[in-house]
């Protein structure tokens, strides 16, 4: 409950209800949500209606903000959405819906793939602690597993993807107000909502997409930025946090080259006294991987940067080091370039290659990168003499038993 806002403590009663009916609309067939929670935690009760969709039937805002304005009128705090389709973090819906709408009701989404993992990673983490909640959940889980719950995975990239892709592959101007352009933007932050999925998944912990404050209060923001990097600059992208690695992950679509890129960027280590010690400290964390088509960049202040494959790096540190250049890298990144050509633009290849190739990243790197940790100072063996006592005025009484004897 902590998505929507809700704490909920051990003495909370939580209490489910189907079909509900409200009052205004009992001789209304069609406004009738699928269901109704109900969390009291002391003298506070929290109400929230939910409405949910299978397989390929989809939410729409008419029905959306009808069930908003049931909220309104009968004093729910918000109303759930599930689907099969995907939001970057609960509060962003992936419908577009009347602002004025959810300033008396708060709106939330989840996809069923979403709450297919929550459900899967608190078994396997032995979270539910009750053995019949755990075999309820468990037949939950298969439940959604079986292709005739109606639940699907995320397999394609919208029309829109394959539009755009081909009106930037022709050297052709992007309209902002082009439909297609809305689509392709829908299409990747729901396809990173659920990389973040996928890697919940892999790693057996909760992964979330990070996005900065401003662009998590309001959608609107995040699209913008959206927009601008794919009109501008021809590229989407996108971060995870995945929990205890070295750093974010990092995923980049260019729309120009067709091609992915995913690294990952560690702290240069202050420690060291040559630019190539530092370098030589992180290609040793994936020096078995000399072989693959992963490359290191070390980045300098003023914008320097050098980059150069794994194998190069390993065998020649200087060879990341420009001239004139020698103090340490401020950041060395781990990163991998694939070139998707024609399944760049493909909505399903896509997806395909690209899950695939995250995945895999971060098992042959991600897990592998460890941050620069600094060491712990060591005591100065040095003890006062009575030189020292005299000239700085240092009092006796916080002295050791041995030095006061001979004051």
């Amino acid at each position: 409950m902590n998505e929507v806002g809700v704490p909920v403590s051990k003495r909370s009663t939580i209490s489910c209800y189907t079909e509900v009916v409200f009052k205004d609309n009992r001789n209304d067939k069609k406004c009738r949500p699928d269901g109704l929670i109900m969390v009291k935690s002391g003298n506070k009760i929290w109400t929230a209606i939910i409405e949910c969709k299978v397989g390929n039937n989809s939410l729409t805002s008419e029905q959306i903000e009808e069930y908003l304005d049931v909220a309104k009128s009968n004093g729910v705090n918000a109303l759930i959405t599930i689907s099969n389709q995907y939001a970057t973090i609960p509060t962003h819906n992936p419908i577009q819906v009347s602002k004025q709408k959810i300033k008396s009701a708060d709106l939330f989404h989840f996809s069923w793939l979403s709450i297919e993992t929550k459900a899967t990673l608190l078994l396997k983490n032995k979270i539910v602690n009750d053995p019949e909640q755990a075999i309820i959940l468990s037949e939950f889980i298969q439940y959604l597993k079986d292709p005739r719950s109606g639940v699907s995975s995320f397999n394609q990239m919208g029309k829109g993807w394959k539009e755009i892709s081909l009106t930037i592959n022709k050297g052709l101007k992007i309209k902002r107000n082009d439909p297609n352009v809305e689509d392709a933007i829908s299409s990747w932050q729901q396809y990173s909502k659920f990389i973040s999925i996928s890697l919940s998944e892999f790693v057996g912990q909760p992964v979330y997409e990070y996005i900065s404050r401003s662009r998590t209060k309001d959608p609107s923001v995040n699209f913008q930025v959206n927009l601008q990097d794919l009109t501008n600059e021809h590229y989407l992208d996108a971060e995870f946090e995945i929990p205890n690695a070295a750093s974010r992950l990092h995923l980049t679509a260019d729309f120009s080259r067709r091609t992915i890129s995913i690294e990952m960027s560690l702290s240069s280590p202050k420690d060291r006294k040559y630019p190539q010690a530092c370098i030589n400290w992180l290609t040793r964390q994936i020096s078995e991987l000399k072989g693959e088509n992963i490359e290191i960049r070390a980045n300098w202040s003023r914008g320097v940067s050098e980059m150069k494959k794994l194998s190069e790096a390993l065998e020649d540190p200087l060879s990341l080091v420009p001239k004139g250049i020698k103090d340490l890298p401020k950041t060395l990144d781990v990163v991998e370039i694939i070139d998707l050509a024609g399944k760049f633009g493909s909505s399903k290849l896509f997806v395909e290659e690209t899950t695939k190739a995250v995945l895999n990243f971060y098992q042959k790197v991600g897990q592998n990168l460890r941050q620069w940790i600094p060491k712990p100072l060591k005591v100065k063996d040095k003890t006062p003499s009575q030189k020292d006592i005299k000239s700085q005025n240092i009092n006796p009484f916080w002295l050791p038993p041995s030095i006061k004897e001979n004051n």
